[in-house]
């Protein structure tokens, strides 16, 4: 397990905040482990740690619930002195976010050698001396981007920061245009042609644009699935519209319930964007079921 995992440390120690997602409640699984001594979970509310060997001091919050709303850094002070500081803080550059909001201003104010923030889950740079790590690895398909750790160096007064690459996988987004003509393989085949480019553990979203007829629509969850079963992570957003000859099918079908539909919505040539879909989703549910006109 994890903690078998961190107490192999030869160098180094962890020192933990609890966030909104895992905050040190009467269920937290933080009190429930045993933890060996190379890790250290800081406190609910604000406490520090002192590294004498380092001369360093660590400031952190640990979260006891879900949301916080105040601004907690406008009511905390830090001990000041001649060791180096470092605040460890899961919060929101947001001044109105329910989950711990705090500024720039405020954290620039508080005369930190390295501040450390959680919460965003793509590296940021804030200030000179406040990084977003972000997440090791991407939690969701919108999480695209490197993914990684940041390496601060700390000696006397100078400063070095660093972002380090550490995901197995990133979010890759790929779009694949199709036809009308294009058959189920067909699209597979393309989408399978764009995968190839990339690095194969990578996590997948997939726009697919272009058009496809009011009888050819194809099933991306059978794509999906397909793809998958060949051991691909992959999502399919169809982006694809429908190819259709308005003009050609008012004048076949001027006198049934298909040139009817049409007639109804004026001179459909001057429909707005919203309009002239309603039209096209209407045509392609009656259309679609015949099969063809």
């Amino acid at each position: 397990n994890i903690n078998s995992i961190i107490n192999t440390l030869q160098r180094g120690k962890i020192y933990l905040i609890a966030g909104n997602h895992d905050i040190l409640g009467a269920k937290s699984i933080y009190k429930k482990i045993r933890w060996c001594d190379k890790i250290e979970i800081m406190s609910e509310g604000f406490s520090q740690i002192y590294i004498p060997h380092l001369k360093t001091t660590i400031f952190g919050h640990s979260w006891n619930e879900k949301e916080i709303k105040s601004q907690l850094l406008e009511s905390v002070g830090f001990a000041d002195g001649d060791w180096y500081k470092i605040l460890v803080l899961h919060c929101d550059i947001q001044p109105q976010s329910n989950y711990f909001p705090v500024t720039k201003q405020q954290l620039s104010n508080l005369n930190m050698d390295y501040i450390a923030l959680g919460h965003i889950h793509k590296p940021a740079q804030i200030l000179e001396n406040a990084y977003y790590a972000g997440s090791l690895e991407p939690l969701d398909i919108s999480e695209t981007g490197e993914h990684g750790f940041i390496i601060c160096d700390i000696d006397g007064d100078k400063r070095n920061f660093r972002f380090m690459p550490f995901s197995t996988r990133n979010v890759v987004q790929l779009q694949v245009n199709v036809n009308s003509e294009d058959s189920e393989m067909d699209i597979i085949l393309s989408v399978k042609d764009k995968l190839s480019e990339n690095n194969p553990d990578s996590l997948f979203y997939v726009e697919l644009v272009g058009e496809y007829s009011f009888s050819g629509k194809i099933s991306t969850e059978n794509i999906v699935r397909k793809l998958r079963e060949e051991g691909r992570m992959i999502w399919i957003n169809d982006m694809t519209t429908v190819s259709c000859n308005i003009e050609y099918l008012f004048k076949e079908n001027r006198n049934n319930i298909i040139g009817d539909y049409i007639s109804s919505f004026g001179n459909y040539k001057s429909l707005g964007e919203i309009e002239y879909k309603a039209l096209l989703y209407g045509l392609e549910a009656m259309i679609g079921e015949k099969g063809s006109v």
